[in-house]
């Protein structure tokens, strides 16, 4: 069926009919006007209904997708927000203790100022009363001159020359005195100020290293405040104190509770330089297999070898922070044990040591361990250094002198100990200096060969045969007495290796360091007497 468009024309009468020809066969069907418009009247309606239906619908999605926008977006600034604030507070805690660490830094430098000034008003007092000292001196000599040659002509003169000699000498006596007390203000004074030099150099390195962290996340912030924490009592600072301390106080006691058992000066002192030199070594030997162990067991199996040393990559900065922790905990668990086992070191690694030396030193020895192994476990740990040749000349920006005076190393009495190796001096080490009498500059005669103090010479023996009362017999000849050689520092070493080039030649001096009381010579042959 067709529809055809319906021209306008005049309306007759309300019941009109319209007439819509068919096409071939089809039908020709009458409808009504009034019902064909009231139907497309009820179109338009419906369809402006579905319209306004459409654009309430469109206009509801509208706003429920600007809702939807406008609470993801209050979402991500409400977490951004509150990530700010949490930078924002690790930093306030970071900015707060640079500033807490700059101002002890201006105090500081502030003492270390007045302490400078206070020196050198000191030492131009030392030098008005040296002056005046050597004037006294000579007045007193002039004195003495005219005493002695009989320069008074009268008794008044001579009571006058006497009771001027008496106020000299006791002039002379008090600005001795005087001078003496000065002195010991202005070692006590170098002392301070070097203990706030490196305390200023502690500082400036946490304020420039805490600085440069200040950039980092609030986690890395926080990790640098715990490092860097001024109360540690374990920092390195406190650590030189307490060893310093031990010096002071147990060092001396332990001398004369080895002088007890009848040895000389020197071997009380390197003894106990000893018992704290060989811990270092044994504490720093016990860490480095725990840390091994401990890295070891973070690694997969198979993947590193028995004798393939693991590394931190691929360990999480946390975990070896952890494992920092952790050695810190075993300290605090196993003092005890470690007490032991190193006291036992200590009496295999030194043949003249014994049980009756370690129990004398109680009190130094236990604080030796304590005190060494906290040095080990720090990162980086602090370093000492004690090996410095015999005969070497003394640098005294590291050492301050112990009895004598002189340029010359005698031996060391106390190790220097550094922040870390390579690191700023913490503390200064005590060292014996050669008195002008003591000081080798050449040996004399042929062969002989100076190493440190001491002169040596190879003597080569005509037979194989000799026994050890021949050896000595043979060095007595020479003014001199067979020695063994232990290869422990450098003079050592070199004499060792000066040996081991000289073929044909035999080493005198007998050792038990092996297996006690079996005796060998330096060669290695067993001695062929009791």
């Amino acid at each position: 069926m067709s529809f055809r468009r319906l021209t306008p024309h005049r309306r007759r009468n309300s019941n009109r009919k319209l007439e819509i020809p068919s096409t071939e066969n089809e039908v020709c069907a009458e409808l009504n006007y009034d019902t064909v418009k009231n139907a497309i009247i009820d179109v338009e309606n419906g369809l402006n209904e579905l319209r306004k239906k459409v654009k309430a619908t469109k206009k509801a999605r509208e706003q429920n997708r600007r809702n939807n926008f406008e609470d993801t977006k209050q979402l991500l600034l409400d977490d951004i927000h509150s990530k700010i604030n949490s930078l924002n507070s690790a930093f306030h805690v970071s900015f707060s203790e640079i500033s807490q660490l700059e101002e002890m830094f201006r105090k500081l430098e502030e003492e270390n100022r007045v302490l400078k000034k206070e020196q050198s008003n000191h030492e131009r007092k030392i030098k008005d009363l040296t002056f005046s000292l050597e004037e006294r001196d000579k007045k007193l000599k002039d004195v003495e001159f005219k005493l002695s040659q009989g320069k008074t002509s009268d008794s008044t003169q001579e009571s006058k020359s006497e009771e001027d000699y008496s106020m000299l000498k006791r002039e002379q006596l008090e600005q001795t005195m005087r001078v003496k007390d000065l002195t010991c203000l202005l070692e006590e004074r170098d002392k301070t100020l070097m203990e706030k030099d490196v305390e200023i150099k502690l500082l400036q390195e946490s304020v420039s290293h805490s600085t440069k962290e200040s950039t980092k996340t609030a986690d890395d912030i926080v990790d640098i405040s715990v490092n860097n924490d001024l109360s540690d009592p374990n920092r390195p600072m406190k650590i030189a104190e307490k060893i310093s301390e031990m010096f002071d106080y147990e060092w001396p006691k332990s001398i004369e509770a080895l002088e007890d058992f009848g040895l000389e000066e020197k071997e009380c002192v390197n003894i106990l330089l000893h018992f704290l030199t060989d811990t270092y070594e044994e504490c720093g030997r016990i860490v480095s297999d725990l840390d091994h162990h401990l890295k070891q067991a973070l690694c997969v199996p198979d993947c590193v070898g028995d004798d393939e040393e693991p590394s931190n990559q691929g360990v999480p900065a946390e975990m070896i922070k952890t494992l920092k922790n952790l050695r810190l905990q075993l300290t605090e668990t196993n003092l005890e044990i470690l007490q032991k086992k190193l006291r036992s070191h200590l009496r295999k690694v030194r043949t003249n040591v014994t049980d009756e030396h370690i129990i004398a030193c109680a009190k130094y020895v236990s604080d030796c361990i304590e005190y060494v192994w906290t040095i080990q476990i720090q990162d980086p740990k602090v370093y000492i250094e004690w090996d410095f040749p015999s005969g070497s000349k003394i640098d005294w920006d590291l050492f301050r002198s112990y009895t004598k005076t002189g340029d010359y190393i005698d031996f060391i009495v106390w190790p220097v100990i550094y922040v870390h190796k390579g690191g700023n001096l913490l503390c200064k080490g005590v060292v014996q200096p050669m008195s002008g009498n003591d000081a080798i500059l050449y040996c004399a005669g042929i062969g002989w060969d100076l190493l440190g103090s001491k002169c040596y010479k190879v003597i080569r023996l005509q037979s194989s045969g000799v026994s050890y009362q021949e050896g000595r017999s043979l060095c007595a000849i020479e003014n001199s007495k067979a020695t063994p050689i232990m290869p422990k520092t450098e003079q050592e070493n070199a004499l060792a290796e000066q040996f081991e080039n000289t073929v044909g030649y035999f080493w005198l001096g007998l050792t038990d360091f092996d297996e006690d009381n079996i005796w060998n010579w330096e060669d290695g042959t067993l001695a062929s007497f009791t």
